[in-house]
């Protein structure tokens, strides 16, 4: 299986990035929501663990990108963006899921 993680914050991308790994996952790391419309554009993923804040264009933005364009790539957002209202804005982009 392969996942690609969003994920600007260096320790936290490395520790998802190593957890998965221990877990026979292959695992890419994209920092920004460009990155990792490049990643999908040019990859095949079976998962993304999507932040929302990054950089520039936010995780919501790169989910909302990946279901114009008709992909069912399942996407988990994993956040410290804990409101009811953030869950119901990551939801209504596309992800599949949401947590905190």
């Amino acid at each position: 299986m392969r996942i690609l993680i969003v994920e600007d914050d260096a320790l936290v991308a490395s520790g998802l990035k190593q957890g998965l790994q221990q877990l026979s996952y292959t695992v890419d790391v994209a920092t920004s929501a460009e990155e990792a419309e490049a990643f999908v554009q040019s990859e095949s993923f079976d998962m993304a663990l999507v932040d929302i804040g990054l950089p520039k264009a936010d995780g919501l933005h790169f989910v909302r990108q990946l279901r114009s364009r008709g992909s069912h790539l399942p996407v988990l957002i994993l956040t410290a963006r804990e409101s009811m209202d953030d869950t119901v804005k990551g939801l209504d982009a596309g992800a599949d899921d949401y947590m905190t």
